[in-house]
């Protein structure tokens, strides 16, 4: 379930352009929430690595590392699931001695989008928001 706000009538390329990076911001929104409720167990994150789909463009891993206010890497290869299954095999064939030292030895990241502080201070401030419209969304669906 979602909440969108702030739609109006206009269609035309300014429009799509907000509406678009508004949706990416939700995501990172969302990744928020996500990397609190692991930092709530213990788990802390100082790095999001990202591949696939949208994870090759930079727009998204930029958006993403400014409402996150942490680091986005790219793999350093263009196929990374044929790469963790070439690790997989490495260790299974005893060419490495363990995942840890397989992952150093075969991968490394490409670019790293660093988050840009005045953009991520902004997010800051539209999670708020954003967290409050969860909320209200919550208590619509109880009525």
């Amino acid at each position: 379930r979602a909440v969108v706000s702030g739609l109006g009538l206009d269609d035309g390329p300014d429009s799509l352009a907000a509406m678009y990076l508004s949706g990416l911001a939700s995501v990172g929104y969302g990744l928020v929430q996500i990397l609190s409720a692991l930092a709530d167990t213990g788990v802390n994150c100082e790095l999001i690595a990202i591949s696939g789909g949208a994870g090759g463009s930079p727009l998204v891993r930029q958006v993403l590392a400014d409402a996150t206010g942490l680091a986005v890497a790219a793999p350093g290869t263009a196929e990374p699931v044929l790469l963790g299954s070439a690790i997989l095999a490495a260790v299974a064939a005893g060419d490495q001695p363990d995942f840890p030292t397989a992952m150093a030895a075969m991968s490394r990241f490409g670019e790293i989008n660093r988050p840009d502080q005045e953009r991520h201070r902004l997010h800051r401030e539209r999670f708020g928001v954003f967290t409050e419209l969860q909320a209200m969304q919550r208590r619509s669906r109880a009525l």
